[in-house]
């Protein structure tokens, strides 16, 4: 008879962030970190074209935010963790996809959230097919890297000069805040970067 210390053990069952993005997640954390590394490389190089001047201002700008937004979004994967409010608030999508009724329970009317234009939206995409939990993540992803680009329009239009710009930049590609709400499928950096871009076409 084997010993039970030599048998091999059973698989883990699979969770949901298994399968996500056809497991992304399950990458070894070590090949994103290297990742970071060369686009933070990449990211120099498109800061010294803006501060040299040797090119076009365009050219330089899409360097620079090309580098960017390739950071950030490696930034985000190396955060990211899965959160439980998340599955909490797409409950409410899953069961309005499912059964039509927007609620916490598939059965009755109980428990709304706050959130609820954003979860009723991918629950509404959900309807047609598209992933639930890549909807989510998504949403937040694309809403930090937006929040972003507003805070880079609010900056140009008030005139900071283009070095103090840069550096709020890469700050915010790496603030930790941003980066966490960004990668946990949360509606916070939606909002936020709402009343940004409200801000900007309200008043200027």
């Amino acid at each position: 008879m084997t010993p039970i210390l030599l048998q091999s053990p059973s698989p883990s069952p699979r969770g949901v962030y298994d399968a996500l993005f056809g497991g992304l997640f399950t990458v070894i954390k070590p090949g994103w970190e290297a990742a970071l590394c060369f686009l933070i490389g990449l990211l120099f190089i498109g800061w010294l074209l803006r501060v040299r001047r040797s090119h076009p201002q365009r050219t330089s700008d899409a360097w620079f935010l090309a580098a960017l937004f390739l950071v950030y979004t490696v930034n985000t994967i190396i955060f990211h963790c899965a959160w439980d409010e998340l599955f909490i608030n797409l409950r409410h999508s899953l069961n309005f996809a499912l059964f039509n009724r927007f609620s916490f329970h598939a059965h009755s009317n109980v428990e709304g959230t706050v959130d609820f234009l954003p979860y009723f939206l991918i629950g509404l995409f959900a309807k047609m097919g598209l992933p639930i939990w890549e909807m989510a993540l998504v949403q937040s992803w694309l809403a930090g890297f937006l929040l972003i680009l507003a805070a880079r329009r609010l900056l140009m239009v008030a005139k900071t000069p283009r070095s103090v710009c840069d550096v709020t930049l890469l700050v915010l590609t790496f603030y930790p805040t941003l980066l966490l709400n960004a990668c946990s499928g949360f509606t916070a950096a939606l909002f936020t970067e709402t009343i940004f871009w409200a801000r900007f076409f309200l008043f200027f």
